[in-house]
C-alpha cells in the first residue's frame, strides 16, 4: 500500500524547506550592498512588492498539490522555522548583518514577521479553495 504524499504530507519537510529559505535569504541579506538593503526610493519599494509577490506565488504552487485540508499546517510548517530564527537574527542584527545600519533592526523584524503573516495568511485562503481535479 503506498501513501499519496499529495494527501499526507510530511510537515517535517516543509519546515526543513522553511529553514533553508530562511539559510538562503539570510545569506542573501548578508552579502547584498547596504546601500540596496538602506534605500529609500520608489525601486526599494517595488522590489519589497516583487519579494511579497514570488513569496505569495511561492507558497501558492507549493501547497496547491496538497488536500485543502493540509495547506495552511503545511504553510505554517514552512514558515515556522524562519520565524524562530528570525527572531535571533533580530535581536542579533548589528553582529550578524555588520554591514547595514543597525538602526533597521527593528525595520528588519517588522519586514521578516509581515512575511511569515504573509505566507501563513495564503495557506489559510489556500486552505478553502477547492482541491484540483486529477482527471
Amino acid at each position: 500500500m503506498t501513501r499519496d504524499l499529495r494527501r499526507e504530507p510530511h510537515y517535517a519537510l516543509y519546515a526543513l524547506g522553511g529553514f533553508a529559505a530562511f539559510l538562503i535569504a539570510t545569506a542573501a541579506i548578508r552579502v547584498t550592498p547596504a546601500k540596496w538593503i538602506e534605500a529609500t526610493d520608489i525601486w526599494a519599494l517595488a522590489a519589497n512588492g516583487l519579494i511579497a509577490g514570488l513569496v505569495v506565488l511561492g507558497i501558492v504552487m507549493l501547497v496547491r498539490p496538497l488536500a485543502p485540508e493540509h495547506r495552511a499546517g503545511a504553510a505554517a510548517a514552512f514558515a515556522t522555522p524562519g520565524m524562530i530564527c528570525d527572531a535571533f537574527v533580530t535581536g542579533a542584527f548589528g553582529q550578524i548583518f555588520p554591514h547595514v545600519d543597525p538602526d533597521l533592526d527593528g525595520i528588519f523584524g517588522a519586514s521578516m514577521l509581515a512575511g511569515y503573516a504573509l505566507i501563513i495568511v495564503t495557506g489559510l485562503v489556500m486552505a478553502r479553495l477547492p482541491a484540483r481535479s486529477t482527471a
